[in-house]
């Protein structure tokens, strides 16, 4: 009887430990680059692994770039200027972003391509591509002080929300059917969380409840953003998962983990809910992320103590499956129960 309690005793930490080590998921970070840079960032990354972003050049212009996640970089064909970033890269290698103030799409082959904007807007900035080509964006209506969402189809038509009197919309993510989300407000009510397609918006938080905001969507229907200023994910069936604490989650991947920032560090929320902090460069201070992708790679920037602000990527560490987390320490708990049965005689 003592030693089927000393096994059970030996078992219990021990598996509490291996669902502990399963559940966890550790990242390491790297610099993107360039080392001598004194500001990169990374918005956007793909399933692929390409990675958009920009960096200021000495003669501080700023250099569009698309980065593998071995770190190689590719200039983007347009060169620097100023203002220029490209913001997102789906699949294929088309980015979206700014140059010279203007809305555009570098295609594959990194031809610079100016989106279309209607004479009701003006000054877009395209925030995110789909691996299918939709693309969103948020402009300015007249000299009022507010804005309009932008959604562009694949073959560049634009499709614009809230050019009224009393509207403000603005949009930050699309998925693969053209879906978009961000938030808008009406006279005084608002902001509300906002889903946008096919010319249509509806308010999935806010407009008579708590005050909502959305700033990414997956292709698997998940939408992450805030309520009442607190963190949040709307689940593919709008039910909403509290984040742990406070911060802000920018974007989701089909599996449910959002990313973001909370008290100047950047961060990522499982699928509970639960929070974890993403580890900073060797002198860095405050970081944020931006972005992940569907295998749990994350972007974003980090700045260091000497005021530089660096594009970084966050690697997922491997973890080991939970069958040999379990396997091994059962051959830990044999080892000792055997110790404990035929115990060594002193010579």
């Amino acid at each position: 009887m003592f030693r089927n309690f000393v096994v059970v005793a030996v078992l219990l930490p021990l598996f509490a430990c291996a669902a502990s080590n399963v559940n966890a998921q550790s990242y390491v970070i790297h610099e993107l680059g360039p080392s001598d840079s004194t500001y990169a960032t990374a918005r956007g990354i793909s399933d692929t692994g390409l990675i958009a972003g920009c960096y200021y050049e000495p003669s501080h212009l700023t250099q569009p770039v698309i980065w593998r996640l071995d770190g190689t970089p590719t200039l983007l064909s347009s060169g620097p200027t100023y203002g220029a970033v490209a913001r997102d890269v789906n699949n294929s290698g088309q980015a979206v972003g700014t140059y010279d103030g203007n809305p555009v799409i570098w295609q594959t082959d990194g031809q610079l391509v100016h989106l279309p904007e209607p004479d009701t807007v003006w000054g877009s900035v395209p925030c995110a591509i789909s691996d299918t080509g939709w693309i969103a964006g948020t402009a300015k209506v007249g000299t009022t002080g507010r804005s309009a969402a932008v959604v562009w189809s694949p073959e560049l038509s634009p499709t614009v929300y809230g050019t009224g009197p009393h509207e403000s919309y603005s949009i930050s993510d699309i998925d693969d059917s053209g879906v978009g989300v961000g938030s808008s407000t009406y006279g005084y009510a608002g902001p509300a969380a906002t889903v946008y397609h096919v010319g249509v918006s509806l308010i999935c938080g806010g407009f008579g409840g708590p005050i909502a905001l959305a700033y990414g969507i997956s292709d698997s229907g998940y939408i992450c953003g805030l309520i009442s200023s607190l963190p949040v994910v709307w689940d593919p069936y709008r039910n909403i998962i509290s984040l742990e604490g406070y911060g802000t989650p920018y974007a989701v991947n089909d599996q449910g983990l959002a990313v973001g920032q909370y008290s100047g560090g950047a961060v990522v929320w499982n699928i509970n809910g639960g929070r974890a902090a993403l580890p900073m460069l060797t002198d860095g201070s405050t970081s944020i992320a931006y972005n992940i992708n569907n295998a749990g790679w994350i972007v974003g920037e980090c700045k260091d103590t000497g005021g530089r602000t660096h594009a970084v990527l966050w690697e997922p560490v491997p973890e080991p499956p939970a069958a040999v987390c379990v396997l091994s320490l059962l051959a830990t708990a044999a080892a000792f129960v055997r110790r404990k049965a035929h115990p060594t005689t002193p010579s």
